[in-house]
């Protein structure tokens, strides 16, 4: 198993203009890498709000004439947070072109719950993804 411990500054930071590198470009291929390798994990605070967005392709079938490609499962998930944002479109991405799903809201018990709470309101932003 590789376990990833992820931050990623809010998207207004000006840490993203100090590198010349996509940051979830990075993380999707570095998922592709270790998949191969072994069962991945990723978990941290990613400032990425996916709302209520599914984690997978909704519908997904099989081509007719190819059998190999995986069929996203589809898994109920709760979450309190009903907005989104670009990260959470990113994280997204990732999670339907790598069949990873977020963790957050699908375990027994888990309601969804906020994972950051600050005066300026609360947010689902911290993730754990397998």
């Amino acid at each position: 198993m590789y376990l990833d411990c992820v931050y990623i500054a809010p998207e207004s930071s000006p840490v993203h203009h100090m590198y010349d590198i996509d940051i979830f470009r990075q993380i999707e291929h570095d998922i592709g890498q270790f998949c191969d390798r072994g069962k991945v994990l990723k978990a941290g605070d990613m400032n990425a709000r996916v709302g209520q967005t599914c984690d997978y392709i909704n519908n997904d079938r099989p081509l007719p004439d190819n059998d190999a490609i995986l069929i996203d499962t589809p898994l109920f998930q709760v979450s309190r947070d009903l907005t989104s944002n670009r990260f959470g479109d990113n994280l997204l991405d990732i999670c339907k072109s790598t069949n990873l799903r977020i963790v957050n809201g699908r375990l027994n018990g888990d309601q969804g719950k906020w994972t950051c709470i600050t005066q300026n309101g609360q947010s689902v932003v911290d993730y754990v993804i397998t």
